[in-house]
Parts: structure tokens; sequence; C-alpha cells
């Protein structure tokens, strides 16, 4: 009888959990698509927020996470748990890129809407891409993703009375969603 080497079961491991992830993702976007009324309205202070988001992520070693003070002074209406899975997509991806090694996490208000501003030094994405990247099942060639985070966090944004937006800044990507105040 032969025994797999520990590297198949390395091999199987992160299939296994890739699986787990894939299965993770598509409840989580049927949800989505099947509820209406899926969104509770909570208060939500945008530092406490983030700080789950990263406590649920693994990021890679070397990336510094900046957490302006802005954060602590703006909160939101929404519901938690969805919009800290909209936040995970969004740093997973600037984690996914290999030069990417900070992320930079601000807040802005105005009378019209808060905003949650997410910076990466990731290289930005190609023009040709960025009207694509909200896009379901849109992947770059590079991406080892699924091509649902993004599509994910748009969703999770719109049904929680806010838009997203990306742009490219000098050494990365600029993800800015926008909460309104006005229902």
């Amino acid at each position: 009888l032969d025994y797999p080497d520990s590297r198949d079961i390395e091999i199987l491991k992160r299939q296994l959990l890739r699986l787990n992830s894939l299965s993770d993702i598509l409840l989580k976007l049927s949800s989505l698509d099947a509820n209406k009324d899926l969104m509770k309205e909570e208060q939500i202070r945008l530092d406490e927020l983030v700080d789950y988001a990263l406590d649920c992520l693994n990021l890679k070693k070397s990336m510094k996470v900046e957490k302006r003070t802005d954060l602590k002074e703006n909160s939101i209406n929404g519901d938690f748990y969805w919009l800290a899975e909209a936040l995970i997509n969004i740093m997973k991806n600037a984690d996914n890129r290999p030069t990417c090694n900070k992320i930079t996490i601000s807040s802005y208000k105005n009378p019209l809407y808060t905003s949650l501003i997410i910076e990466d030094n990731g290289g930005g994405i190609e023009k040709e891409n960025i009207k694509k990247i909200f896009k379901r099942f849109y992947k770059t060639p590079d991406s080892n993703g699924f091509g649902i985070g993004l599509a994910m966090a748009k969703t999770i944004a719109e049904k929680n009375n806010g838009e997203i937006s990306v742009s490219n800044i000098d050494v990365g990507a600029r993800f800015e969603i926008k909460f309104y105040n006005v229902t």
C-alpha cells in the first residue's frame, strides 16, 4: 500500500480550503441574490467595522495596515457583518497583489455621505480592467481568485444605501464606499 507523501497531503489541504471557500462564497452570493430584506439596519462605528474585518483576515506577514484616526469619528447605518464581508473582499484583493505591502484605511464625511476609503500600494489596476472589476466572475489574468469578491462587495454596498468606486492613485488602487445619509 502506497501512503501519500506529505507534499500530496499539503496539495489536497490547499484544494480543500479553496473548495470550502468557493462554496462559502457561492452561498453568500445566492443569499444576497435571493433576499430583498437581508440587511440589518444598525449603527456601525467605522473603526470597529475595520478592526473586525482585519481580525477575520489572514494578511501576509509583510503587510502593514494604517488606520487613520478619522475612522473613530465616523459612523454609518447598515449591516455590520455583511459590510465586514465587503471590506474583507476588498482587502483580500490588495493582499493578493504581489507587490502590495501597505493598506491605508480612512474615512471622510460630508453632509451627503460618509465614505470608507481603502488604498493600497499594489501597483493599481490596468485601465481596461477598471470598468470590469466589479462584474461577477470577471478576473484579471494574474488573479488566483474566483472573480466574485469585488462583485459581492458592490452588491453589499448597494444594499446598504451606498455605492463603491475604484480609481488608481500613484502607487496603487483606491476603493471608496460612499454611504448616503438620506434614504
